[in-house]
């Protein structure tokens, strides 16, 4: 191993995955926590022995530390939630949806790949939720399956349990090339996973080398909003008085929530502050704000990574070596891979 070539960067990002301090790392190894701080700083380079040890704690192959790409950076800084997780929870997030963007830009670079979107050009949020409908030939109605429309558009969804009832998904945004992270866990509705997928797309599309607070967030839920159910066509559907069998009913054709709908109703000035604020407490009452009606919506699951993970697999010799896999956190990774992992032999550099 050339050690002149160790990235510093991945270190520290493999450490994080772990949810591990330097102090930490440091006993692990069983050296000074001042190396572990140099290692990362890039002012002393760890010796084969611990480089070793390195791969062995955290199951990467010896070549993981020597890649020359920087990590990828996410926006899970714009989430507004952030706060109510623990820092730990929140590297550790960071650090895995990060790494999984890394074998992304791998795969969309080998193929010339990038994400098919378009530039803000000072558009506001509903007009850049119209622009990139037409941009992509979406027709004016709902959206059968947001998945498969960002998929289909090369935005990659990371799906991946969170173990965070705090977090719904985060943005990352590199070279191009958007990945959105989504937490998996069971609790999460289909009206609400297909809010987050656009909420994240609007802070990719919108507020790039912005900083984020109470103004970004509305801006997100402005472009999701009008993105998954434009005002020029759903606003015939949104006639009061209304039941709440009719409001399921709307939820079915639209995919998006009852809460939505609701508050589409009150932005479009078509019921009262005071109509809004009883249907809002009536359905917080029945603990209906928490748990709707699925309403006939089923969980969406993305394929576009799998199938691409699946394809370089069936091309290239050693494809594990190339990703610096190992064939435990491969599978770790990717279980939803069909088959299993690939019968191939993995060289340890």
């Amino acid at each position: 191993m050339d050690q002149n070539h160790f990235n510093p960067a991945l270190l520290k990002l493999a450490r994080e995955e772990r949810g591990l301090s330097q102090k930490e790392l440091a006993e692990a190894l069983s050296i000074q926590q001042s190396s572990v701080c140099k290692y990362e700083a890039g002012d002393l380079i760890p010796s084969n022995e611990t480089i070793v040890s390195l791969s062995k704690l955290f199951d990467y192959q010896n070549t993981f530390f020597f890649q020359d790409d920087l990590p990828v950076y996410s926006g899970l800084i714009f989430h507004r939630k952030r706060t109510s997780l623990s820092a730990k929870k929140r590297m550790k997030l960071e650090a895995e949806a990060r790494l999984r963007a890394m074998d992304v830009l791998y795969l969309f670079k080998r193929k010339g790949l990038k994400s098919n979107v378009i530039p803000r050009e000072h558009r506001k949020p509903e007009e850049m939720a119209q622009a990139l409908r037409k941009h992509w030939n979406v027709k004016n109605g709902p959206i059968e399956n947001m998945t498969n429309l960002l998929e289909d558009n090369n935005i990659v969804i990371l799906s991946f349990k969170f173990d965070a009832e705090e977090l719904d998904g985060f943005v990352l945004n590199v070279d191009n090339v958007i990945c959105i992270a989504m937490n998996n866990d069971d609790g999460f509705s289909p009206d609400r996973q297909r809010f987050t997928m656009c909420h994240e797309l609007a802070h990719a599309l919108l507020h790039q080398n912005v900083f984020p607070d109470k103004t970004t967030e509305r801006e997100a839920d402005r472009f999701a909003a009008e993105f998954l159910a434009p005002r020029n066509a759903i606003e015939s559907d949104l006639v009061w008085p209304m039941t709440f069998g009719q409001l399921e009913q709307l939820k079915s054709k639209w995919k998006i929530s009852i809460a939505s709908l609701v508050y589409r109703m009150h932005d479009f000035g078509k019921i009262s502050d005071a109509i809004y604020r009883h249907i809002m407490k009536f359905m917080s009452s029945r603990g209906l704000r928490k748990h709707e009606p699925e309403c006939g919506l089923v969980p969406e699951t993305p394929t576009l990574l799998n199938n691409m993970i699946q394809e370089f697999f069936t091309e290239t010799q050693d494809a594990l070596s190339t990703l610096k896999l190992s064939e435990s956190r491969f599978k770790d990774r990717y279980p939803e891979i069909k088959g299993g992992l690939p019968e191939m032999t993995v060289r340890q550099a």
